[in-house]
């Protein structure tokens, strides 16, 4: 195995089983990092120590205590004690598919300072992860113009971002020329100074939506590696109790990047019926 000039960040609650996993992904790669930083929780430090012993003599691991229970709080805290010149951040239920970590890695070497990476995410039986938008936008006529409603009657395009604040995946497969990325996010370190992060409490929707828009509107050119690819686990399917608990993330989208107001109500009224109705 090669070792990288990368740190790996992982943010982690309750997760000191599914890292196991993703350890045992990272050492199935050519390719591995030089660092691993693990944040957990201050309570949880223990759990996470006994966890990630078998890997301490192959992989050079670093877990921080965090005092504060919060998702984005602990990330934060693994960046900042990042060594390496370049990052890698992901969730703790993440797998690397094998030869990632060098796609990954030659892909930011070649690219290096302005140029923000993301992994290909996949579920975990190997389905695209944004595979029911992209089958309702097929299917369904009246949520394509609901969606160009939305964007105030202005073409719909896959990774953008809504008049209303909606971010809206990949809807088919075309080279996208991306306006956010989701999850596993990559950069130089230097990117760090640019970074926004995303101020929320509980589950922290849309938080890459966030953060990888923040740098393509510093400039930065937002890329997915199509054969570097991550697996992650099937969520949840959309329901109203979930959409709920969005909106107030949605609103920090629509006001951080001034979208439009009107229309983010007309949103939240649709997607209630919507998901009332499917209930």
């Amino acid at each position: 195995m090669t070792e990288i000039n990368l740190s790996i960040i992982i943010a982690s609650f309750n997760g000191y089983k599914n890292v196991q996993k993703l350890l045992d992904s990272v050492l199935a790669n050519d390719y591995i990092p030089n660092e691993i930083i693990i944040v957990c929780y201050k309570d949880q430090y223990n759990k996470y120590f006994f966890n990630c012993k078998k890997y301490y003599k192959k992989l050079n691991i670093r877990i921080l205590k965090s005092k504060i229970k919060n998702q984005i709080i602990q990330r934060q805290l693994g960046l900042n004690s990042a060594r390496m010149d370049y990052i890698l951040q992901l969730d703790d239920d993440i797998t690397i598919v094998k030869n990632t970590l060098r796609i990954i890695f030659n892909e930011l070497k070649k690219n290096h300072f302005k140029v923000i990476l993301a992994a290909n995410l996949k579920t975990n039986d190997n389905n695209i992860a944004d595979i029911r938008w992209r089958y309702n936008y097929k299917k369904y006529k009246l949520f394509r113009a609901l969606l160009y409603l939305l964007n105030n009657f202005n073409e719909v395009k896959s990774y953008s971002i809504l008049a209303s604040g909606k971010p809206i995946p990949g809807l088919n497969d075309q080279i996208y020329s991306y306006k956010w990325l989701n999850s596993s996010l990559c950069f130089h370190k230097s990117a760090l100074k640019d970074y926004e992060y995303f101020k929320n409490k509980g589950k922290a929707f849309y938080e890459d939506v966030y953060t990888s828009h923040s740098f393509f509107k510093k400039g930065y050119k937002l890329k997915k590696i199509l054969n570097a690819v991550i697996l992650h686990p099937k969520t949840k399917k959309m329901n109203l109790n979930i959409f709920y608990k969005s909106i107030s993330n949605q609103y920090k989208i629509l006001v951080k990047f001034k979208k439009n107001f009107f229309l983010f109500f007309i949103d939240i009224i649709f997607f209630t019926i919507i998901f009332a109705i499917r209930r």
